[in-house]
Formats: structure tokens, sequence, C-alpha cells
């Protein structure tokens, strides 16, 4: 172990001295995507080892004679988590070495590499001084990540400003709960100091685990925490975008995870019900803005949002399982939540790849100019579908088994124990509920891209030209999205490794390959068999149409999907926002659209021609437009206020100094 981790740190060295090498940008970038693709390639080993020997080794490095240090180990939570990013890392390395290589400077591959080793260390930290350090070299390496193609997404500015902002608020309060634990710890031990395994749980104060999941909070992008998350992953070429979507935010729920397990062993506060209700809120808000969204990239954003509410509502399900002793309910929804992140990841990253090669052949995102994609670009389609199978819920994805255990822990978590808070009576249903209305809209918002953008015929000139990308550009995301599937079909096997790893103790049937048997649920569900079924109805369908081809002639149509029509003008098509014109008119106060009407006249008459009229329904973010940008208002105001006090004169400041002093000395001496 000790080797592969000293063999991480000398690839990386050797992936940042691989762009400073007197290379082409073609060849700087092969080079640091070779050394990216080792280094996700070790990490991807170290996990595998740790899963398999479950042997860990601890790494100090001291700081002189200070007592400071910064401990690295790997347990076998982060090892599942380090096998998940390392599995993003190199699949999303892989595709971005097909990428143009005139665009990534310098301080990009740099980042590129930072981005991927920092997470890493955030998984090996063992300690707070450790943890933070990682969590903020890999905020700021991602940072530039998001503005590398600020040319080609002109909005990637704000989009830095707004993610630069909430992470260093995400930051403060982790410096600001590590500090408080580290304070408030009866026996002395310091969490910025002494390993992460040796402290005691049980001084743990409630505020110090609340600044903690705050956060962790703020980096999956939880409600009313998630206004960065729509504009910095959108802004972010491509394969950053599936790397900060599927890797970046499971960061996020590693911290609150380990947070929870490790550190907050008494869970005597409410924070359970508290990470139900925003889960809950989380996932149906930002779902409800996915669906009425026409910005494809944007739109997969909000579903990561969507998406990590529902991982909340699982976390929070641990939680309160755990207060009341119910562990094996507690330890079926943290299965829930390792299957979900896992899912969530291999979806999304095979989705925003396969969005970016869509936007390379066709130069737009917009879901309204699009169209027609799937008979020219049916590689990128393929890849496109299969996510979507998973950003649903469809079986027999992983994402399907994931929320169906979830499902079966909220029903059967008030019938294990006569003693259920009346509180969790009545959360456990609506969670259930919130669930079944995302996973609705999802299949509606999902529904909405491939009738608009895959099906119909093209709506713009550039749409028109769009052809498929070259093999070494769609290969890769359609290997990645078959990793929502693949690991569904062998769900037994898969399920058990993680009980095992994790000590669970779900008592799952060791026989059972195919199978996931949840028996105190009396639950048990078999993907492989609803995926034999959906092969052969498919099959049936297919030699159907076949023979119906040859009984009856076929009519040469101009385009498909046509009703029969040989011509037809695009502008008749249902477009994006039509299709989910029904969610606006119901959540209309919640997605808070603003109208923008733009008409044309004929140039032969005064009347208004019809073809050139035009709505524009202009979707804005309430919690930004309500909550956080009157806060920044109030914040700048107070700050010009404050800045009347510095009037640069030196007794000034002096006067200032000695009121802190005497201020000192009296609370000293309460």
């Amino acid at each position: 172990m000790m080797t592969l981790l000293a063999t991480l740190v000398i690839i990386y060295i050797a992936a940042i001295g691989a762009t400073v090498l007197p290379l082409s940008p073609k060849g700087i970038l092969l080079a640091t995507s070779t050394s990216n693709f080792l280094l996700s390639g070790v990490g991807l080993a170290i996990g595998l080892l740790q899963i398999s020997s479950n042997k860990a080794t601890q790494v100090a490095i001291h700081f002189g004679d200070s007592g400071m240090a910064l401990t690295y180990s790997i347990s076998n939570l982060g090892a599942l988590f380090l096998i998940l990013l390392s599995f993003i890392a190199m699949t999303t390395v892989a595709y971005g070495a097909t990428q143009n290589p005139n665009s990534a400077v310098v301080s990009t591959n740099i980042a590129r590499s930072t981005f991927i080793f920092s997470m890493m260390t955030v998984v090996f930290a063992n300690n707070g001084l450790a943890f933070t350090l990682g969590w903020e070299l890999m905020t700021l390496s991602s940072a530039l990540l998001v503005v590398s193609d600020v040319k080609k997404y002109p909005s990637a500015k704000s989009a830095l400003t707004w993610y630069l902002s909430m992470s260093q608020v995400s930051a403060v309060s982790l410096i600001l709960g590590f500090s408080t634990f580290s304070s408030s710890n009866s026996k002395g031990n310091s969490l910025w100091l002494a390993s992460f395994t040796t402290i005691s749980p049980k001084a743990v104060s409630p505020l110090a685990i609340g600044l903690l999941l705050l956060a962790f909070a703020i980096k999956m992008g939880l409600f009313p925490l998630h206004v960065w998350l729509p504009k910095a992953h959108p802004a972010a070429p491509a394969e950053i975008s599936a790397l900060m979507s599927g890797a970046m935010v499971a960061i996020g729920v590693y911290g609150m995870v380990l947070t929870l397990s490790r550190l907050d062993g008494a869970a005597s506060i409410y924070f359970g019900e508290g990470l139900i209700v925003i889960g809950a809120i989380t996932a149906v808000y930002s779902i409800i803005k996915a669906a009425v969204e026409d910005d494809l990239k944007v739109l997969l954003a909000q579903s990561t949002s969507e998406n990590m509410g529902l991982i909340a509502i699982a976390i929070g399900t641990y939680l309160c399982a755990l207060r009341s002793h119910e562990i094996y309910v507690a330890n079926s929804a943290l299965l829930a939540t390792i299957l979900l992140t896992f899912a969530h990841a291999f979806f999304k990253q095979g989705l925003f790849m396969a969005a970016g090669s869509i936007y390379r052949a066709s130069k737009t995102k917009s879901i309204n100019d699009l169209g027609g994609i799937g008979g020219k670009m049916k590689f990128t389609t393929a890849t496109f579908a299969v996510g979507a199978i998973g950003a649903t819920a469809l079986p027999p994805s992983l994402t399907f088994i994931a929320e169906w255990l979830l499902l079966q822990t909220l029903s059967h978590a008030t019938t294990q124990s006569a003693t259920v808070p009346t509180l969790l009576k009545i959360l456990f249903p609506v969670a259930v509920a919130a669930i079944a209305l995302t996973t609705g809209l999802a299949v509606v918002t999902f529904t909405k891209i491939v009738g608009v953008a895959i099906l119909g015929t093209a709506r713009s000139e550039s749409t028109s030209r769009a052809k498929e990308v070259p093999k070494s550009e769609w290969i890769t995301p359609l290997l990645a999205s078959s990793a929502t599937i693949v690991p569904a079909l062998a769900i037994g096997l898969v399920t058990r490794l993680i009980d095992r790893a994790l000590s669970l103790h779900l008592s799952l049937s060791p026989q059972s390959l195919f199978t996931l048997r949840v028996p105190l649920f009396r639950a048990s569900i078999t993907p492989i068999a609803i995926f034999i079924l959906l092969v052969a109805v498919m099959t049936s369908l297919w030699i159907i149409s076949r023979l119906l081809s040859r009984r009856f002639s076929n009519q040469t149509v101009e385009i498909p999907w046509g009703c029969g029509a040989v011509a037809i003008d695009p502008i008749f098509q249902s477009n994006a926002s039509g299709f989910a014109e029904p969610v606006l008119r119901i959540f209309d106060d919640v997605i808070n659209p603003g109208k923008d009407l733009e008409v044309s006249h004929s140039s032969e008459s005064t009347y208004i021609s019809q073809r050139h009229l035009r709505a524009t329904l202009v979707s804005t973010d309430m919690v930004e437009e309500r909550l956080i940008r009157p806060l920044i208002k109030v914040t700048e105001k107070v700050a010009l206020k404050i800045r009347t006090i510095q009037g640069g004169s030196i007794h000034l400041y002096l006067i200032y100094a000695l009121i802190g002093l005497i201020a000192v000395i009296a609370l000293s001496s309460i």
C-alpha cells in the first residue's frame, strides 16, 4: 500500500512536469492525459486492494517539532469513494484527450491533474488539517477549470464568482466545524491533528456537526445552497462538467457520511429529520427547474441537484434510524446512499460527455434549436439514451435498484419498532411522495430531451449539418454510460461486496449473484430478469415490424415521425417549451418565470406574421432572486458603513487596538 501511495504522488508530479515539456499542444495533452489516466488507474487499484485486504495503512507528514502533521489513511468507506472517483476520472480523461488540444493552456492542464489528485487526498485524509488542505485544493483547481473555456462559454466568469463565493462559505464552515470540535472535545483531542479513527464521538458538540454538514451540503448543492451548481457545472468543458458532477459532488456525500458515521456517534439532535426535509425540497425543486430548462447542460446540472436531494433523504433516514437504534434500517439506508451515489456518477458522466459531443456537432446547447440528432449521431444518441434510463430510474438501471431499496427502507422503517417518533411517521411517507414526484418529473424531463432534441427534424441550420463525432470521441462515453446498467445485472454480488466492506450485516443471500434480497423487509429484486424481459419484448417488436414491412409496401417519406407527411416545416414541431408547458402551469409560483415576447411584422403588410412570432420564458431562481441577492445587497451596505471607520489615522487604529485589548482582558476574567 505504501508503494502505491508513493506511486500516486510520483505520477501526479510527472503529470505537472509534462505540461512544461517542449512538445506541441497535442503532445502535451497526450502526455498529461496519459499521466492522469495512470494516476486514476493507481487510485482504482488502491481502492480495490483496500476492499479486498481490509488493512489500513497510515502515513503522517510532520512539520518539525511543532506537533502539526498531515495524516493520511484509507478506510473501507474511503476506498469505495476512491474507486468511484478514479473510475470517473479515467473515463473523463480518456474523453478529454480527444478534444481540441489548442484550447488547453498550461494552467488548465495543471488544474486538471491537481483536481483529480486533490479529490484523492480528501478521501485519504485522516485528520482535519489534511482534509481541509485537500478540500481547498480541490475547490481552487476546479475553479480554474470552470473558466478554462471562457471563449466558448461567456457565462463562465459569472459562474466562477458564484462558485468561489459559495465554496469559500463551505471552506469557512469546514474550518469552524473542525475548530469547534477541537475546542469542545473533553479529552483534549484536536480533530485538526488527531486521526479520525481515534477521536471519541461522545464529546462532539451539535454545533461542530452542524457546521461540517453545512460545508458538505454546499458542495452537494442542496437547497437553498444550490445556486452555484447550475451555473458552474455547465460553464466548464464537457469532460470537466462530468468530473465535477460525477466525482466532486460525491466527495461532498463522502464528507457527510464520514461525519455522521464516525464523528456523530450520539446522533442526539434532529439533523436526520432536517436532511430528509431539505433533501425532499432539493429533489422536487431541482427537477421542476430541470423540466422547464432549455439549455441542455444547465438541465443536467439541475438534475445533479435533484439526485443529491435523494441522497440527502437516504442519509437523513440513516441518521434517524441510527438514533432510534434501528441498526438494520440504518444500514439499509446507508447501502441505498452508496448505490445512489454510484448510480448518479455513472449516468451523469455519460450524459455530460454526450452533451459535449452534441454541442461540438451542432454548435448549440439549446434544446429548442436541436432536433434530428438521433438519425445523425447514433452512437452519441445511444450514450444519451442509456444515461437517460439511469436519470429516470427506469429498470434495470442501478438508479432503479437504489431508489427501490430506499423506498423499501422508508416503507418498513416505521414497522420495525413500536417506539418510532410521531415526527418520523409523518416524514417518511412525505419522503416517499417526494421520491415518487421527483421520479415522475424526471421521466418528463428526459422524455422532453429525447422527443425534441433527438427525434424530429433539425430546428436550426447548424443542427441540420450535424454529424457523428469520431469514434475516439463516442466510444468512451458509451462505455461510461454502460456502467449504469452492468453493475445492476450483478446486484447481488455488488451489494454483498459493499455490505462486507462497510460491515453492514444486512444478511444478504450469499448464493445469489443476480438478486438483491433484503430478508428483514421480505423484499427482493432481480434486475437481470427485467433486462431479459425487456430484450425479449424489443426483439419481438422488431421481428413483428420486419414481417409487417415485408407484407405491406413501404411509402417513402421525407422525415420519420411525421405521420406519413412528405414534408413539414420544423416550426410546426412541438418544442421543449411547449412540452414543458403543463409543468410550468402547475408550478408557476415555484419556477417564477419571466416572459419575453418578440414580435416581427411581415414586410408586405402590417399584420403579424405567425412565422416571426416568438415567445421566450426566462426562468430565474427563486432562492437567488429573493434570498441570495437581497443578502448580498445588505452585506454591501454594511460593508460601506464599516468603511467609514477606516479613516487612515494611526491614532484611530491605536484606539481600536486598545479597546480590543481591554475587551479581551474583560472576557478572560469572567
